[in-house]
């Protein structure tokens, strides 16, 4: 199956997540195909919620014994069915998933978006960095570099 996911993050934030697999299992453990930031979402389980393909579309089902999963603001207490548009968060306090596509099919392999084996992160437009931006980065580091010769030599001298 493959799903295109966009995660929401508290500051506004967005991350398009594309993953193709059989199901995918949402939480902190490193084995899970979106593996979430325990540091930033503490209440989110090790194996939290799980999309699995179903006879009619895709479900899922909550798997976390501690922490609740949302399904479009309410509380998830069975598997379920989902679709596109649908909005998925782990815990109150955890990540939003917006659900963008969900198809039976395995993704065609991109080698422009590939950076793992599970997940492939795709940026949003409004998070990349123009060329203005980066020339200003790069004029900032040059100035504070300066600015620290210009302190060592009359330290030195």
């Amino acid at each position: 199956m493959r799903a295109l996911l966009q995660m929401k993050f508290p500051d506004g934030r967005m991350m398009t997540l594309d993953v193709s697999c059989q199901q995918i299992c949402l939480g902190r453990d490193s084995n899970c195909e979106i593996e979430v930031n325990g540091e930033l979402f503490p209440k989110v389980s090790r194996r939290h919620a799980l999309i699995v393909p179903a006879k009619d579309g895709f479900e899922i089902r909550h798997l976390s014994q501690s922490n609740h999963t949302l399904l479009n603001h309410e509380i998830l207490a069975a598997r379920t069915s989902i679709k596109e548009g649908d909005t998925i968060r782990l815990g109150v306090t955890g990540p939003e998933f917006t659900i963008l596509e969900l198809n039976h099919r395995e993704a065609e392999f991109d080698f422009r978006r590939f950076k793992s084996g599970r997940i492939n992160p795709v940026p949003a437009p409004d998070s990349s960095l123009s060329l203005f931006h980066f020339s200003i980065l790069f004029l900032n580091a040059f100035l504070i570099l300066l600015f620290i010769a210009w302190l060592i030599r009359e330290i030195l001298y």
